[in-house]
């Protein structure tokens, strides 16, 4: 297409002379006054992480008309949720790690006794915290009286020792956590908080 001057359009449109316009003048009308096309500048799209979300606490009671609230008290820490042979044995657990805790994991651990006077078998049982981290127990029976310590950091599991061997963080926070300890079919066994 051969491009006709812009001024010359219109000083021919103005002069109102009786030329005949060419097919190309009557297509370069035609194309100036129509708007431009819109532009489409893309934004790039956000995909945000997934977010853990803590479980709902309990509501509170309803007040009382004419009643003064009372302020909350800290929380103590939790006794186990069902009296069993299987605890949380807070005197041989380590929560806070020497030093930085993610560049020491193997040394921040959860420590499990069994109370009662019979093996357990812990195949399949499950222990988690208040944000999600999980840990399944592999292939493991816990001999009466004995204790079992599930390290956040990698090693070599024995009779004494699990190792999670988590990528990334420290599990344990040290401001204050909840050790949750469920058997294979899910049942609340033990409960810790500190």
């Amino acid at each position: 297409m051969r491009k006709i001057p812009l001024f010359l359009v219109f000083v021919t449109l103005l002069a109102g002379c009786a030329l005949k316009p060419t097919p190309e003048q009557v297509e370069v009308m035609v194309l100036v006054t129509q708007p431009p096309p819109p532009t489409y500048t893309p934004y790039p799209t956000y995909t945000p992480y997934p977010t853990y979300t803590p479980p709902a606490k309990p509501a509170s009671k309803p007040m009382v008309p004419g009643a003064s609230p009372t302020p909350a008290q800290p929380a103590a820490p939790s006794p186990p949720a069902q009296p069993g042979p299987i605890v949380v044995n807070p005197a041989c657990s380590q929560f806070d790690a020497p030093g930085d805790d993610a560049h020491n994991k193997v040394q921040e651990y959860v420590c499990f006794t069994n109370q009662g006077d019979q093996a357990v078998d812990m195949s399949g049982w499950v222990m988690h915290d208040e944000y999600g981290w999980t840990f399944t127990f592999p292939a493991f029976t816990l001999a009466p009286g004995a204790s079992v310590r599930v390290h956040t950091g990698c090693g070599q599991n024995t009779d004494t020792d699990l190792y999670w061997c988590i990528e990334g963080p420290a599990v344990w926070t040290n401001k204050g956590d909840t050790v949750y300890l469920l058997d294979a079919a899910g049942n609340l066994v033990a409960k810790y908080s500190y």
